[in-house]
């Protein structure tokens, strides 16, 4: 699933899961090597969420991440607090 700002925050905010998210862009020959690699390990691991952010479409989540150069991946994981 590619995120974009519309759906960033929610999607990542309703996973219970860990968040892998690989920022990438159409043009950036590295992104298309990694693609496979990342495809792989998302279809292996169900136990962590993966998305895309396509810098081209998203540059303001890429600014926000601070994302300056791709493909570059971040995880998201939840606090787990126990009470």
């Amino acid at each position: 699933m590619i995120l974009d700002t519309y759906n960033f925050v929610d999607t990542i905010e309703s996973e219970t899961r860990p968040v892998l998210v690989k920022f990438w862009a159409v043009w950036c020959g590295p992104c298309k090597r990694y693609a496979p690699i990342f495809d792989k390990f998302a279809e292996e691991h169900t136990e962590v969420a993966c998305y895309s952010v396509d810098c081209g479409e998203s540059e303001d989540l890429a600014k926000e991440h601070n994302i300056v150069s791709i493909p570059a991946t971040l995880l998201f994981k939840k606090d787990r607090k126990s009470t």
